[in-house]
């Protein structure tokens, strides 16, 4: 109650992967972040951490590749 939650920032996203130990990196999927891709105004980044890449498309719901990590505000 009185919780709000969102998608987290590419920043945010690097971060967690780092504090876990790079454990998200070994998973392959691309990480749907609430960063804006600068390239594409109004497109939003998807980062593989396997990789290190970073591609803009909105994620499509029949692709298993593609996840949502979420972020509770306190």
């Amino acid at each position: 109650p009185g919780s709000k939650i969102r998608i987290s920032t590419e920043p945010e996203l690097l971060d967690l992967n780092r504090l876990l130990g790079d454990q998200l990196e070994g998973t392959g999927y691309w990480i749907w972040t609430e960063t804006e891709h600068e390239k594409y105004p109004g497109e939003f980044v998807l980062r593989r951490l396997r990789s290190g890449y970073r591609i803009y498309r909105y994620p499509s719901p029949h692709d298993p590749d593609y996840a949502v990590r979420f972020v509770e505000d306190k």
